[in-house]
């Protein structure tokens, strides 16, 4: 297929607005938090921008703290959520300890900074233990995590199933409800 000279330029210059606008767009658009880096494949989807294999870095100090991977992601477009596809997120901690979650679906609340992950949700730490439910919420404001699904925590020695999940992490308390087993093994 021939492409003739000024319809090629029109192409050209319409590919490198577009490209200068989502430049524009990542550079200026954002608040004054961290610092957000955006690897993309940008497409518009309703009401907002969906975003095919993102991957959303955060850092601080120069020093990456949470990690974000998504099949899609879908900006509002007021910029205030985005909703992630087939995710996995994990959060570093001071010490460089890891925490990896993963779901089928996501959203994040830019004001709050409140995260929501349902769709087989696993949760793992690098020391091993690991808990597995439907529904995870995080409220920034309070550092709690909650659910009101059936969740199961298992590690090397335990497993403890329950239908309900409130944790403060401040207080560093675990409450686990509704038809409680656990399950301990002697270390050997």
């Amino acid at each position: 297929m021939f492409v003739s000279s000024p319809s090629f330029r029109i192409l050209l210059a319409l590919c490198t607005g577009g490209l200068i606008g989502v430049m524009i767009w990542f550079a200026v658009g954002r608040s004054a938090g961290p610092s957000i880096e955006t690897i993309v494949n940008v497409l518009t989807e309703g009401e907002g921008m969906a975003i095919q294999w993102a991957e959303l870095l955060e850092k601080k100090d120069n020093k990456v703290t949470l990690r974000i991977k998504a099949k899609k992601a879908v900006i509002s477009e007021d910029r205030t959520q985005i909703r992630l596809s087939n995710f996995s997120m994990v959060s570093y901690g001071e010490e460089s300890e890891r925490t990896t979650i993963i779901a089928r679906e996501g959203l994040l609340d830019n004001e709050t900074k409140d995260v929501t992950a349902e769709g087989g949700v696993l949760v793992m730490s690098d020391d091993g233990r690991a808990m597995y439910t439907e529904k995870l919420r995080w409220y920034e404001g309070k550092k709690a995590l909650s659910s009101d699904s059936q969740v199961k925590i298992f590690g090397g020695n335990f497993v403890i199933k329950g239908k309900t999940l409130e944790v403060d992490t401040i207080a560093d308390r675990a409450l686990i409800g509704g038809g409680v087993t656990a399950i301990f093994k002697k270390s050997r």
